[in-house]
């Protein structure tokens, strides 16, 4: 019981501890010849202010893409970005004044290794999604591609949108059902993502902020 009551919720602060996790989660899996009983018991993962170094960039995406893909029974997961450092996909090569970012891999592609292993977790049971971070016109779709696959999908919490044009790329965007989902937060700062939201059938919301 005290083991499953440690892992039920998992929380990122530094990046070391997404290394160790990984360690930990592996070790598991060949010790209980890949069941993998310890992930099996992570309900809740989220990061809150976790910078990537630089220098670690690829180990540290490879590790949370390996915790991803082990933790099959996730039901929430929260990204809150550290408002000291900017976001990027991968680390500038030109520009050496941060070293740390705000990694935003999880709405870079939705056909990516992260795209796919987080649209095969909206798909199988993933229940809450918050995206603390402003989101750019290219993320706002990928989400929707990704929230397509989101048949469990219950808390869905958003940012605001940090570019100011007027989305019109996104008009063609294919109507998403998200049948399961009762509660909806998101900014009403940007006209068009109103819009947008206002296209998605929601047949069972019942709390709107």
């Amino acid at each position: 019981p005290a083991t499953a009551a440690l892992y039920e919720e998992v929380v990122f602060w530094r990046m070391g501890q997404i290394a160790a996790l990984a360690r930990t989660l592996f070790s598991d899996a060949v010790e209980s010849g890949g069941s993998g009983r310890l992930a099996a018991l992570i309900r809740r993962l989220g990061f809150d202010g976790c910078v990537v170094w630089a220098p670690c960039a690829d180990a540290v995406r490879a590790d949370l893409l390996r915790i991803l893909h082990w933790c099959t029974a996730l039901h929430a997961f929260a990204f809150s970005p550290n408002l000291n450092f900017p976001s990027a996909i991968a680390p500038a090569v030109e520009d050496r004044s941060w070293e740390g970012f705000n990694p935003a891999w999880l709405l870079h592609d939705h056909t990516d290794d992260f795209g796919r292993i987080l649209k095969a977790r909206l798909s199988s049971g993933l229940r809450e999604l918050d995206l603390s971070m402003p989101l750019k016109t290219a993320e706002v779709r990928e989400l929707h591609y990704l929230l397509s696959a989101a048949k469990y999908l219950r808390v869905l919490k958003l940012n605001s949108i940090s570019e100011q044009d007027l989305l019109v790329e996104l008009r063609d965007l294919p109507t998403i059902t998200l049948p399961d989902l009762t509660e909806l937060q998101f900014s009403v700062g940007h006209a068009f993502f109103v819009d947008l939201v206002a296209t998605w059938s929601l047949p069972r919301l019942t709390q709107l902020t």
